[in-house]
């Protein structure tokens, strides 16, 4: 049997770990009062069925999600401000970062 480690965090912000964990993503949203995120991800995970399952579960919590992957594996300046400039255009309150240190 493989141990698994299961856990919530607060330090200061609260980090929810564990098996089936993702499917509270809209409910860590309500908590954080976002209503409107940017799914920030790279390209090679834009169409994955990790950043699927993530805007399917937002949507089953009636949270609308836009996408930016525009994210290379060494962010650019660039890439920040083609974040910035979708997250303001996509009128967002916070973040969801899937993936590596990249997004």
């Amino acid at each position: 049997m493989t141990p698994v480690l299961s856990g919530n965090w607060n330090y200061p912000t609260t980090l929810w770990h564990g098996p089936g964990e993702i499917t509270r993503l809209a409910q860590a949203c309500e908590i954080a009062r976002v209503r409107r995120p940017l799914v920030v991800t790279d390209r090679a995970l834009r169409e994955s069925g990790i950043v699927i399952r993530v805007t399917q579960l937002l949507e089953l919590g009636g949270i609308a999600a836009p996408v930016f992957s525009d994210v290379k594996g060494n962010p650019t300046g660039t890439n920040v401000d083609a974040g910035l400039a979708a997250y303001r255009a996509g009128e967002c309150d916070g973040v969801i970062a899937v993936g590596g240190g990249s997004a």
